[in-house]
C-alpha cells in the first residue's frame, strides 16, 4: 500500500503521471464542508476492509491525478479524526499525514498543503457510517466507494470471527513447533508478533523497499532492525543477548537467526543456558524463544530464580524489531502479540530473592508451571513505542513475582 511520506514525493508521483486511482488509492480535490462530513466518513469506511490511503488535495480526471490543490490545513487533521470517532460505529485505525505545501503562500501565514490517511485493513470491519442517520456499511469496487451487500457484510463479519480466535492458539502453535529441549533446571520463554489479518506478502514488501540498495543485503537491514530494538530494551544485564546471535539465513519460511551451530531454526542441540533464537516468516510473524527464562540453582537447593531482566527484555526488543519491519513493509494495521514462560512453577524472583538472600520471607512462588499474556494493538508507532504493549505482556508477572510495596524494583525492569 503506497502513500506518499513527503511533499516531494507527492509532486514527483504527479509529475511521473503515477498519481492513479485504484481499489486502495482515491484522490479527493478538498475535504467535504462542514454540512457534507458523511462524504468523510463514507471515505474512510469504504477503505476500511482491504486498506487503503485517501489524498485530500488531489483533483482527478478519470481516476488520473490532474491537478494538485493544496488547501488551509489550520485544524483539519483534528477534523478528520473528529469525524470518524463520531460519526462511525467503532470508529477503525487510521493515520493522518499532513504534507506541507511551502510554494503556496497566504496572507495570514497559514499552512496549507494536502491530507494523506492512511487506512489500514481492519480486524473489525465492516465499520457503519452513523453521520446523519445514515447507518450504512461502504466498501470499494474499483475505483468506487459502494454500499455493502447483505452478502459482503456477511462475509466480512465471518472474517472478523475468525480475526477473533482466541489469540494463545498462535502462542501455542509457536510453542508446539518449538525445538527446544525441555531441560528441567531451566524455564523457557516464547514470543510471538504477526499481524491480525494474515499477509502472506508482507516480508516480500520489506524486501522490496530496500532493492534500490540490493535485494541481498536485507539480512543485514534485519540486522540494523534488531541493533536498534536492543537499544529499546528496559534493561541488558543478562545473557544469552541477540547481539550474540550470528548472520542471518535464509529458510523456507522466511528468515532466522540464532544461537545454534548453524545460526538455523533447530535448537535441539543447544544447551538450555545458550539457546536463543529470532525467526521471521513470510507473513510478517516474529517468534523468539529462549531455554534460560529461569534457573535452577543448586547452590540454594535447586531454588528456581526467575529471570525477570531477560523476560522484560526480549519481549521489549520482539516488538520493536516486528515494528521496524512494519514500518520497512509500510503495514499499519493491528498485531497480535503474545509471551509465555514454560516451567516456572514455585520460581521466585531473582531481582528480590537471588543468591545472597537467605530468607524467602514475603516471596511469593509463583503457583502454575506456565505464565502467558496475549495482546492486541498496532503497528502504527510500535517501532518507537514497544514499551506500551510489553507491559501489558510482561507486568504481571513482575508483580506477581516480586510482590506488593516492591515498585522500585518492578519500576527497574518495567517495560
Amino acid at each position: 500500500m503506497w502513500w506518499p511520506e513527503s511533499i516531494e514525493e507527492l509532486r514527483a508521483a504527479y509529475a511521473a503521471g503515477d498519481l492513479i486511482e485504484s481499489q486502495s488509492l482515491e484522490f479527493k480535490r478538498e475535504l467535504p464542508g462542514q454540512r457534507r462530513s458523511v462524504d468523510l466518513a463514507i471515505d474512510i469506511c469504504a477503505m476500511s476492509p482491504e486498506g487503503g490511503v485517501v489524498i485530500y488535495g488531489v483533483s482527478d480526471d478519470d481516476g488520473r491525478a490532474d491537478e494538485l490543490r493544496p488547501f488551509l490545513l489550520t485544524d483539519q487533521r483534528d477534523r478528520v479524526y473528529r469525524i470518524v470517532r463520531s460519526g462511525v460505529s467503532e470508529a477503525p485505525d487510521l493515520v493522518v499525514h499532513e504534507l506541507v505545501d511551502d510554494e503556496t503562500e497566504r496572507a495570514d501565514g497559514g499552512r496549507c498543503g494536502f491530507l494523506v490517511v492512511v487506512v489500514p485493513a481492519s480486524a473489525r470491519a465492516p465499520h457503519m457510517v452513523t453521520v446523519r442517520g445514515e447507518s450504512r456499511y461502504y466498501g470499494r469496487n474499483g475505483t468506487e466507494n459502494v454500499p455493502l451487500g447483505e452478502g459482503e457484510v456477511a462475509r466480512l463479519y465471518g472474517r472478523r470471527e475468525r480475526v477473533a480466535v482466541d489469540l494463545n492458539e498462535r502462542l501455542d502453535a509457536v510453542i508446539a513447533e518449538s525445538s527446544m529441549a525441555h531441560y528441567g533446571v531451566f524455564a523457557r520463554l516464547y514470543f510471538y508478533a504477526a499481524p491480525a489479518l494474515s499477509d502472506d506478502g508482507l516480508l516480500e514488501r520489506a524486501r522490496a523497499a530496500v532493492a534500490t540498495v540490493g535485494r541481498e543485503r536485507f539480512p543485514a537491514i534485519l540486522s540494523e532492525h534488531l541493533a536498534r530494538a536492543q537499544a529499546a530494551a528496559p534493561s541488558r544485564g543478562y545473557a544469552p543477548k541477540t547481539d550474540h546471535l550470528g548472520g542471518w539465513v535464509s529458510t523456507a519460511g522466511g528468515y532466522c537467526v540464532s544461537t545454534a551451530a548453524d545460526h538455523g531454526p533447530d535448537l535441539s542441540t543447544t544447551d538450555a543456558d545458550e539457546a536463543l533464537k529470532i525467526e521471521v516468516h513470510l507473513d510478517g510473524t516474529v517468534v523468539i524463544e529462549c531455554g534460560r527464562a529461569a534457573y535452577g540453582d543448586p547452590s540454594t537447593g535447586g531454588r528456581l530464580y526467575v529471570f525477570e531482566q531477560l523476560i522484560a527484555g526480549l519481549v521489549v526488543q520482539g516488538l520493536a524489531f516486528a515494528g521496524a519491519l512494519y514500518d520497512s513493509a509500510r503495514y499499519v494495521g493491528a498485531v497480535d502479540s503474545g509471551v509465555a514462560v514454560a516451567g516456572i512453577k514455585h520460581a521466585v524472583s531473582l531481582e528480590r530473592f537471588g543468591p545472597g538472600v537467605h530468607s524467602l520471607r514475603g516471596a511469593t512462588p509463583y503457583n502454575r508451571d506456565e505464565y502467558r499474556r496475549t495482546h492486541r494493538g498496532s503497528a502504527i508507532g510500535l517501532a518507537d513505542d514497544p514499551r506500551a504493549p510489553a507491559a501489558v505482556l510482561v507486568n504481571p508477572l513482575l508483580r506477581a513475582l516480586i510482590g506488593d510495596g516492591h515498585e522500585e524494583v518492578v519500576d527497574r525492569f518495567r517495560p
